[in-house]
């Protein structure tokens, strides 16, 4: 983990630059999520992105152009209606993780609206900055982690009137 850093906005607006040229209209949307797109959060130094389809008929190709433009695929990420993909250094390090997921979706919508939390609030960013660090220095087991997140991301969602759908964000 290493504190925020603000070039992460412009490397986010060229990969989705680059996402759009691969995907063409088939991406509804392409968002900045995780704590890389929230200034003053401390973060791995990789982009979280989002990527809306209008539909999940057109993953398939979705995925095929996003491969073609870098991203490998990694269904061991998938879960519910998220298609999981990454891009890698030359020496495997992962630099960007992508997830493709249907326009309006709970993934979608419980991650779009923890970001906006998180950016709106500076206590809820400084108490979710604090719970990362201590629980990356207590655990090395990524789902140990990211389990013991799920309460203040319950939280900060409905803190907003947002009622968690995705198991990520509903602790299921």
């Amino acid at each position: 983990m290493v504190e925020h850093n603000p070039a992460w906005a412009a490397a986010f607006a060229a990969e989705r630059e680059r996402v759009r040229v691969a995907l063409g209209d088939a991406a509804v949307a392409v968002e900045h999520i995780g704590s890389t797109a929230v200034p003053g959060l401390p973060a791995k130094p990789v982009l979280d992105i989002a990527v809306a389809l209008p539909d999940m008929a057109r993953a398939d190709a979705a995925v095929a152009a996003l491969v073609a433009a870098g991203y490998v695929r990694d269904p061991a990420g998938d879960f519910g209606d998220r298609l999981f993909l990454r891009r890698l250094t030359a020496a495997g390090a992962p630099t960007h993780h992508l997830s493709l997921t249907r326009h309006g979706s709970p993934y979608w919508e419980d991650h779009l609206a923890f970001r906006d939390a998180l950016r709106a609030g500076p206590d809820l960013c400084r108490r979710y900055g604090e719970l990362k660090r201590r629980l990356a220095a207590d655990h090395e087991d990524v789902e140990a982690y990211t389990r013991g997140k799920t309460a203040l991301v319950r939280e900060a969602l409905l803190s907003v009137g947002h009622e968690p759908r995705s198991g990520w964000a509903a602790g299921l």
